[in-house]
């Protein structure tokens, strides 16, 4: 989300126990996320810590889910490692592929971490109109030149 310093300038830092990037609060602050999402069509989440503060991610009932925590594994790499995450993840049962990067503070302190995912059923359904759009044409062209060369 590098339109975040453009459009919130100055550093990631926790003040009063909530999440700031500049002088912007995102603790319950949709803004950033919804802005991202409308833009990639992926989902988007800030967390402070391994707590989602502001996510575009929402469960069964349309709620967002804030206050729900990142996958274990992810919060290994990410927050304890400090390293970007890129793979599958598990949000609310659903599985997403996801990318995930640190936030850092102005010490280089590891204080949450920024999500962008979609759900691995959207893929599924990509890959579905590929195979329809590209692969039945292609075997239908190779099909016909079979024919033709063999029984021409």
């Amino acid at each position: 989300m590098k339109e975040s310093n453009h459009r919130y300038p100055g550093a990631w830092q926790i003040k009063n126990g909530n999440l700031y990037k500049g002088n912007v609060q995102l603790n319950g602050n949709y803004e950033m996320v919804d802005y991202f999402s409308s833009l990639s069509g992926n989902t988007a989440t800030i967390f402070q810590g391994d707590t989602r503060i502001s996510t575009s991610v929402k469960n069964e009932n349309g709620e967002r889910a804030v206050g729900t925590k990142v996958d274990p594994k992810v919060a290994e790499a990410v927050l304890k490692q400090g390293r970007d995450y890129f793979g599958t993840a598990d949000i609310l049962g659903k599985k997403y592929v996801t990318a995930y990067r640190p936030i850092k503070d102005e010490n280089g302190k590891i204080i949450g971490m920024i999500y962008t995912g979609i759900p691995l059923s959207s893929l599924d359904i990509i890959k579905k109109r590929i195979t329809l759009e590209v692969g039945l044409p292609n075997f239908l062209l190779f099909r016909k030149l079979c024919f033709y060369s063999c029984c021409g």
